[in-house]
């Protein structure tokens, strides 16, 4: 006996809900790290930026219009002042939702952003760390699914036991 074709209409109102309430917070370490490296790069571009008014004022000095660096200054401040900006506000922003059957994250001050990925999809994870997180405990779970030829959810800025714990509920979810 063949089965009958259903497509039933779906609500809004119905569907599954995410609170942001619910988001559980990065690793405070992860946002320093984050600010060390904002500042570090921004202190770097303005050092070869200085390095080079001081090369053109030395090599020609009769040629030096300091109007010439207006510009470029401007455009360092907004974009560093934006970064800054976007760490600040942004930082709180991020975090991550684990339920029965799936695993959310969300970031973004000016553009948000929520991915869900369910359990039953994943196909492979994996956490990483490189040398800077290894030293301040800071690891990155890595979601692949089928289909894809990256990580379909990255979430950065966990704590190693948290990672670590996740990875094993992906796991125990999936042989199930």
């Amino acid at each position: 006996m063949m089965e009958e074709f259903e497509n039933n209409v779906l609500r809004t109102e119905h569907l599954p809900q995410i609170h942001a309430e619910e988001f559980e917070k990065l690793s405070l370490r992860y946002r320093n790290i984050r600010w060390v490296t904002c500042g570090l790069v921004a202190l770097g571009v303005l050092l070869i930026f200085v390095a080079l008014m001081v090369a053109g004022s030395i090599l020609e000095p009769e040629a030096m219009d300091f109007k010439l660096f207006v510009f470029p200054t401007t455009l360092w401040v907004i974009g560093f002042g934006a970064w800054g900006l976007s760490e600040w506000f942004g930082f709180d922003r991020r975090g991550y939702l684990t339920r029965s059957r799936d695993l959310s994250y969300r970031a973004g001050w000016l553009f948000h952003s929520i991915t869900t990925v369910p359990f039953n999809r994943i196909q492979h994870s994996e956490v990483t760390q490189g040398p800077v997180a290894k030293r301040f405990k800071i690891c990155t779970l890595k979601l692949y699914t089928a289909g894809s030829s990256g990580a379909n959810l990255q979430i950065t800025g966990l704590d190693e036991d948290v990672a670590k714990q996740l990875r094993q509920l992906i796991e125990e979810r999936n042989e199930s």
